[in-house]
């Protein structure tokens, strides 16, 4: 029987290009400052709700991994459970992806069944 997990991607941010609009390639002047500036109170509201989030889901058995521009946090329960834990928690903001992976005794028996399978085609040549 397949194991289903659930999972979840936390954005923290991206390249300078994607998060100040008119950087790439322009002449800045002095006003493109202000645009930093704001980004910077963006970051830092949303960088303060991600590891608020992050100390939540840690505390309550989701385990976290790092990625180039965000955290991708997994538990071994299905989506509609993950989905209930995170209203509970208050983080229902946040969107959960579900996957089935294949326990290890099954993929070993599959494994087996086809190294055997392919034995018995050699034998037959």
């Amino acid at each position: 029987m397949p194991i289903k997990s659930s999972s979840i991607y936390v954005h923290l941010f991206g390249k300078p290009a994607w998060e100040l609009e008119g950087l790439e390639g322009n002449e800045l002047d002095e006003s493109f400052a202000e645009k930093i500036e704001s980004l910077a109170e963006d970051l830092n509201e949303r960088l303060k709700e991600v590891a608020k989030a992050l100390r939540i889901l840690i505390k309550n058995g989701w385990k976290a991994y790092g990625g180039l521009y965000d955290i991708y946090l997994t538990k071994d329960i299905p989506k509609e459970e993950a989905e209930e834990e995170l209203r509970r928690l208050g983080l229902d903001y946040l969107e959960v992806e579900e996957e089935e992976f294949e326990e290890e005794e099954e993929l070993e028996e599959e494994e087996e069944l086809e190294v055997e399978e392919e034995l018995e085609a050699e034998e037959l040549e």
